[in-house]
């Protein structure tokens, strides 16, 4: 075999590239690998090989790992970047945040290494252009509203600040949501489960932290500084659809009988699912184009993509990719997915860009009618309204 899917493993340290030689042996036929000891040897072996995935340590001497992957993100974009370390001080890594997609803490298995890295050769399949890709994985955070910004900042100035307050400007921010969403539940913090809220996020990290990111490591850029985001007011636009998708597709996945976790995930998809439209958005996609094809979706796809490069929840990744066209996911039952796509249905019926896919909601015994949605098993039921498919 010759396999496609290349992976860079990156440590000085060689006993430690042995062991990942040892301890991957059996993905052989799967991926194509090489070991490098310094970042300097890696930017070699780049020049002359394409990669699809690094993985790379921290504390290295010479180059650091976060020096190395700032170079390979300008220079080879489209690659996935990931850090594997059981060392790195805290302060110092999070100074250096911006290029990392996602953290394997060190010692790990070989199942879950394998794991997040076969995820990111599953992605690939999602978005089929390369350059979408690549505009994805460029990104280190989402533009942030302006206003949003210097809100954030005021509050975080205040002596008095808490975390109520700061919980709730940076949710009524998609960009901010997904960026302290993806650091709080990567390895790196520990998290013992998987949070789906800001308020608990902002609760694990605390607000000092919180400052820092802002802050010192300049977590989040504004529309003003962002490089190909679009004008203020198709950001509002996508963040005020988000905002009101999520908070209907909760509501959804309540009367659908998730567990009060899932109407949490539920809430976050929903409010995430316009994210592709901040990557590189005119207002024009957000509408079908003139020869019938689905730009929006594409976007949907791109946005997804970059939720996944940044560890969010299989369950998410599914239900911004596919909410336009939820049999398209090939799930066959995939509640989250139901509760956004029916929530779309709702928040965008003015001008019908997303329609009702009634064969994939009929898995969950919903039945469409004319103003109204319903389950089959009386457990719960939309209520009529003046707008088709009312369910919030």
């Amino acid at each position: 075999m010759n396999p496609t899917n290349r992976v860079l493993f990156v440590d000085d340290e060689s006993r430690v590239l042995d062991g990942l030689r040892r301890m991957l042996y059996p993905h052989r036929n799967a991926w194509h690998m090489a070991f490098a000891n310094s970042g300097a040897e890696a930017l070699e072996l780049l020049a002359r090989e394409r990669f699809d995935v690094i993985v790379s340590d921290v504390r290295m001497p010479g180059m650091s790992g976060v020096e190395l992957l700032n170079i390979v993100q300008q220079r080879y974009p489209h690659m996935t970047r990931l850090v594997l370390s059981g060392q790195a001080d805290r302060d110092e890594l999070l100074a250096g945040i911006a290029p990392i997609h996602q953290f394997v803490q060190k010692p790990c298995s070989p199942e879950a290494l394998r794991s997040t890295i076969e995820r990111t050769f599953q992605l690939h399949r999602l978005v089929c252009s390369e350059p979408m890709r690549a505009a994805a994985a460029r990104i280190n955070s989402l533009p942030v509203l302006p206003d949003s910004y210097h809100r954030l900042v005021v509050s975080l100035d205040n002596p008095e600040a808490d975390i109520d307050r700061i919980a709730d400007i940076i949710m009524h921010d998609l960009s901010m949501t997904a960026k302290v969403l993806q650091l709080v539940n990567s390895a790196f913090f520990g998290a013992p489960r998987r949070i789906a809220t800001i308020r608990e996020a902002v609760g694990m990290l605390g607000i000092n932290l919180i400052r820092s990111l802002a802050l010192s490591a300049k977590l989040f850029e504004t529309l003003a500084v962002a490089t190909k985001a679009p004008g203020i007011a198709d950001a509002q636009r996508a963040l005020d659809r988000g905002l009101a998708a999520g908070k209907c597709a909760k509501t959804v996945a309540a009367r659908l009988g998730a567990t009060p976790f899932q109407s949490d995930q539920a809430h976050l998809a929903g409010s995430l699912s316009l994210v592709g439209t901040l990557i590189v958005a005119p207002a024009s996609l957000c509408d079908d184009s003139a020869d019938g094809h689905d730009a929006a979706g594409d976007y949907a796809q791109v946005g997804a993509y970059l939720l996944g490069l940044w560890g969010f929840d299989d369950e998410i990744v599914e239900a911004v990719a596919f909410h336009r066209q939820p049999s398209a996911s090939q799930v066959e039952r995939a509640l989250i997915l139901a509760a956004v796509h029916l929530a779309h249905c709702q928040t965008e019926s003015l001008n019908e860009s997303v329609r009702p896919d009634a064969a994939f909601l009929a898995r969950f015994g919903i039945e469409l009618k004319s103003n109204a949605w319903s389950r089959a098993d009386g457990l719960a039921a939309g209520e009529p309204h003046h707008e088709p498919y009312s369910v919030c």
